[in-house]
């Protein structure tokens, strides 16, 4: 059940979620031939830790009747930049290894504002930690914005059948290069044959300089309707371990 949750989840971070067009990224396998040649345009590397718990409720002739599973991880995810495409889209290269979710390497396309692009095919092989992780790396989710405190940003989905919002509030900030954020996303899919939301917050360190979360946590819901009624709380926790363009 809750493979079919993490999918559901996975599918919702591969929405749009800018009102405005954005142009088609070309195929992510062209940008990164040309790089593999010369190795990642950069690499960086996130130590993880991820907490789920799945609680379901369904009905029989008896009544309702609940249960739960939950699991833990810890680990790290790679993100290799591999190449560029058009509308300001990072090609990632992104893995994962921990103790007891692994993720293969999967090429993805990062736009602008964090939304991501990938393969059907490349959707089970994606952990949720690694698209949240992708989602905070896209190049202008902080940049060309104001970082006073109290500054408050939305981004919102072009799709209003199945409503995605995001709000990004300035904490405060660290020296001359670094600001503290919090963020919230909610999204509600309609559409879909079983339909769900997603509730997001979270915060996040971010090194407007290098363009790069340095530490960040989210806490998720996924709640699920149907026969079968499911809830899933996430939480991941992210630091920064490496970065091959870090002086």
């Amino acid at each position: 059940m809750f493979e079919r949750l993490v999918l559901a989840a996975a599918i919702v971070a591969l929405l749009p979620v800018v009102a405005s067009a954005e142009p088609t990224p070309a195929p992510a396998a062209t940008p990164a031939a040309a790089a593999t040649p010369a190795g990642p345009l950069r690499s960086l590397v996130y130590a993880v830790d991820v907490g789920i718990r799945t609680s379901n409720e369904s009905m029989n002739l008896q009544g309702s009747a609940t249960f739960g599973a939950g699991t833990t991880a810890k680990g790290t995810i790679q993100a290799d930049v591999i190449g560029l495409a058009p509308g300001n889209t990072l090609v990632f290269r992104v893995s994962e290894v921990s103790d007891t979710r692994k993720a293969p390497p999967v090429t993805v396309g990062v736009l602008d504002l964090g939304q991501i692009r990938s393969s059907p095919k490349d959707a089970p092989n994606l952990n949720q930690e690694e698209l949240e992780l992708l989602g905070m790396l896209g190049r202008g989710v902080v940049a060309d914005h104001d970082l006073g405190p109290g500054v408050t940003w939305k981004v919102e989905g072009a799709d209003t059948k199945n409503p995605d919002v995001t709000t990004y509030t300035v904490e405060s900030l660290v020296g001359d290069d670094k600001v503290n954020i919090t963020f919230e996303r909610t999204v509600k899919v309609t559409t879909a044959a079983q339909p769900f939301d997603v509730h997001s917050t979270g915060k996040m360190l971010y090194d407007f300089k290098r363009s790069v979360p340095l530490s960040a946590s989210v806490l998720q819901r996924v709640h699920e309707e149907g026969e079968k009624t499911a809830t899933t709380d996430l939480s991941f926790e992210y630091k920064l371990v490496s970065d091959s363009m870090a002086k």
